[in-house]
């Protein structure tokens, strides 16, 4: 697996330069680079001398061909330039007017491209500015991302606005002949992503095949997933001890290529809480479910000597167990350089070697903090970088803090990147959770007979925008309720049908959207409640959604009920203020074959004396 970095830009500019005058220094220096949702990015440089000012001819370099609304101006107005291209580079030519004091010059340009999206992520960079020729008393850089944005990430690390649009703000004072090394700025905001997913078996005279893949793990804080189609149909569908959607296929005697297809809506957002290690608890505070979290497994082996040796050198007498888990991510990205390997080290291997890839680094990770007495467990799905518009497989890591509960780190991107500690952006996509095992296995295949193989192949990913996410939630919505009436029934599964009935009769797609997760978590309610044998755990956060569930199917029916006309031997009713009812509803029935919904009359009974004639 590889998650490759999103790789600031450092690039050469040349300082605007000036005769070596005693008195003559920069009293500012300001660069204000504004990101566009196009790509493009807008570029304000206010350069301030003080001091005495001949007229000089200045140099001013633009790290690239591609710009252009170039202008040059003072406070007297537009000043005359020339530009030419030379070495891949812009190279501005104009001169000052003579000044005292305080001479003020501003130039603005706009670089196209410039902006680097990656999934639902988007990375700006200034370039590296060097051999000031005078004393700058102030250098100061502000970059403003997209609207809508989330300011994530910035090198060297900088001020943040959480306005919108947001931004970054970095200032320094910078000594004559000193350089700039450059700035990186990283946005991030909620993005809906669309994967459609095939997977592939070649069987050779294969008799008996059975297949059986992780769909999707519904169970994150910050990320929301869902089918919105799978051909063919599974034969069983099921939450294994992780909490992962799994489907089962029974595909029979085959001799040709057989393929699966799977369509899957994602609806990501940025995590990044802010906590206070001070309250959070201590590693001996964990509740007695998360035993499982600390138990070796073969490919996290907790208990090896060299692993359990080494886990108590880095928390030594640490027993908070925000700060045990921050040592242990420390000494993983110093302990590890990123270099992708064609299979599983191990984590004393990688230790030794000191290199690995995502996959190293989880396993470093999970194995030293299950040693050091902290729960944690591996996240393995897909990443977007720079460098691709296909998502990468990609593997992360989740740890249980006191307090806080399970959150999100990436070893891997906190060493090259920067501040993965308990916060992820949106271009991390989670697949499944591992705890109770390692296996980083998606799919396993079972046949009697013969030979078989199989990949995974993502067909078509597309970032979504409001309404078309809005409209396949709702699909989604509906595929799950047919998984789920094939494996059971009940008050959930008529939750999800009155759910999905309100969202389809609705046009605002922000009702559309959270209606329709309603109706795909009580879906997902039926196939928890047949799993049995306490494969999926009830822990406080499930029984708050029960009783948020239960409170919710409540309120349908009572507003279903209000204000209803009844009849009551030819006669129309109102319900009264202090008066009772006894009614009984039966809910609409969804017809599996046209996949439409069919309305059944209801039935009521109630009593004369509970009605009030209208």
């Amino acid at each position: 697996m590889r998650a490759l970095p999103v790789i600031a830009l450092l690039l050469l500019s040349a300082v605007p330069t000036a005769a070596a005058e005693p008195d003559l220094s920069y009293s500012l220096y300001r660069v204000e680079v504004t990101a566009r949702e196009d790509g493009s990015a807008t570029v304000l440089e206010t350069v301030e001398y003080s001091g005495y000012l001949w007229p000089l001819t200045l140099q001013k370099t633009i790290p690239t061909t591609n710009v252009g609304d170039i202008a040059v101006r003072d406070a007297m107005g537009p000043i005359p330039f020339s530009a030419r291209i030379e070495d891949n580079l812009t190279v501005l030519t104009f001169s000052t007017r003579q000044a005292r004091g305080r001479y003020t010059i501003y130039i603005s340009y706009t670089l196209y491209g410039w902006v680097r999206f990656s999934g639902g992520s988007c990375s700006v960079s200034s370039w590296r500015i060097r051999n000031f020729d005078l004393e700058c008393r102030t250098f100061s850089i502000s970059v403003t991302g997209p609207p809508g944005y989330y300011p994530f990430l910035s090198n060297p690390r900088s001020t943040p606005d959480y306005g919108d649009p947001p931004s970054f703000f970095y200032s320094t004072s910078i000594p004559r002949g000193g350089s700039f090394d450059g700035f990186w700025a990283f946005f991030s905001k909620r993005t809906f992503y669309f994967l459609s997913v095939e997977y592939v078996i070649s069987p050779e005279d294969v008799s008996g095949l059975e297949l059986d893949i992780i769909f999707l793990n519904p169970d994150l804080d910050w990320q929301f997933s869902s089918i919105v189609s799978v051909d063919p149909l599974p034969s069983k569908v099921y939450f294994d001890g992780d909490g992962n959607l799994r489907g089962a296929f029974k595909l029979g005697s085959s001799t040709g290529r057989v393929s699966v297809n799977v369509r899957l809506l994602f609806d990501v957002s940025v995590h990044d809480p802010a906590m206070d290690p001070e309250n959070i608890g201590p590693v001996t505070d964990l509740p007695e479910e998360l035993q499982p979290f600390l138990l070796p497994t073969d490919d996290w082996p907790c208990e090896d000597p060299v692993i359990r040796e080494t886990a108590a050198r880095i928390v030594g007498s640490e027993m908070n167990a925000y700060r045990l888990a921050s040592a242990i991510m420390e000494f993983v990205t110093e302990s590890l350089s990123y270099e992708r390997q064609d299979f599983r080290l191990g984590p004393r291997r990688a230790l030794e070697l000191g290199l690995g890839d995502c996959s190293e680094y989880t396993d470093v990770f999970v194995s030293l903090a299950r040693a050091a007495g902290l729960p944690a467990r591996g996240l393995y799905g897909w990443a977007f970088t720079s460098e691709n518009i296909i998502p990468s497989p990609h593997a992360f890591v989740e740890v249980y803090l006191p307090g806080a509960g399970w959150q999100p780190l990436d070893p891997s991107w906190g060493d090259m990147n920067g501040d993965y500690f308990c916060r992820i952006d949106a271009s991390h996509l989670v697949r499944c959770i591992r705890g109770r095992e390692s296996s980083e296995s998606w799919a396993s295949l079972r046949y009697s007979s013969g030979r078989a193989g199989i990949s995974e192949r993502i067909r078509e990913v597309r970032i979504l925008q409001m309404q078309e996410a809005a409209q396949l939630y709702r699909i989604s919505a509906g595929t799950h309720l047919i998984l789920a009436s094939r494996t059971g029934n009940g008050v959930w599964l008529s939750l999800a049908e009155n759910l999905l009935r309100q969202a389809e009769d609705s046009t605002d797609p922000d009702e559309i959207i959270r209606l329709s997760r309603l109706s795909i978590l009580a879906s997902n309610g039926v196939l928890e409640s047949t799993a049995g044998g306490g494969i999926f755990p009830l822990t406080v956060q499930r029984i708050v959604f029960l009783l948020i569930i239960t409170v919710l199917f409540v309120l349908l029916v009572k507003r279903y009920m209000r204000g209803r006309k009844k009849k009551y031997r030819g006669r129309t009713w109102r319900k009264g203020t202090y008066t009772r009812s006894m009614c009984r509803i039966t809910s609409r029935a969804w017809s599996r074959g046209s996949g439409s919904w069919s309305g059944r009359r209801e039935s009521l009974r109630h009593a004369a004396s509970g009605w009030r004639r209208r």
